[in-house]
């Protein structure tokens, strides 16, 4: 197969309805890898217009509200969804609201307050285990010896540590959209890493 071709957008450039047809019509059955929000996604269901085979692009980038995403192009869209999906934060969610009424902190911005429980829950137990060996480098070790800790993250279905490492999350779901007015996410893939 031929590499594939990359077309880089200035910041702020406008995209035109002819360059999604040029696009689009570059080759038989086009899969489209993008990082654009749902305005540019969403100009890809045209009328009479071709739609590509397959169309990859980040939930993140796309924006929260993916059920914005035109009917028509739904079964040939994916998504990378670095997020625990909506129907399995349920029983987490379940853990962090007791929290959050007992701390009397009010319920503005869940995901940051999830974020705030599992960091909370997690340094408490960091400090215990390191006695009084307070320095940068056991820190780090106690951290990456913990045991899987999704019991406690509302907002992440697996967190790994390591050294070197910037994030603690480091993976997704690939997911697509049902159909209807109130599409829910359907997981496609197991937690992908890469």
């Amino acid at each position: 197969m031929p590499p594939p071709a990359e077309i880089i957008l200035d910041p702020g450039e406008k995209i035109s309805d002819d360059f999604w047809s040029k696009l689009t019509g570059q080759s038989g059955n086009p899969i489209l890898v993008f990082w654009l929000g749902m305005e540019d996604l969403s100009r890809l269901d045209r009328p009479g217009e071709s739609i590509p085979s397959m169309i990859i692009g980040s939930s993140t980038v796309v924006g929260e509200d993916l059920s914005l995403l035109p009917e028509r192009l739904r079964p040939n869209t994916y998504f990378t969804y670095p997020h625990r999906l909506p129907q399995e934060r349920a029983r987490v969610i379940s853990l962090v609201k007791p929290w959050l009424k007992h701390k009397k902190i009010p319920e503005t911005d869940f995901d940051k307050s999830a974020k705030m429980y599992f960091l909370g829950t997690l340094l408490t137990d960091v400090f215990m285990h390191m006695k009084t060996n307070f320095y940068r480098d056991h820190f780090l070790d106690v951290i990456d010896m913990f045991e899987d800790r999704s019991d406690t993250i509302a907002n992440y279905p697996r967190l790994s540590f390591g050294p070197g490492q910037r994030y603690a999350s480091k993976g997704c779901y690939i997911v697509q959209l049902s159909s209807g007015e109130k599409p829910e996410i359907i997981r496609k893939s197991d937690w992908v890493i890469h």
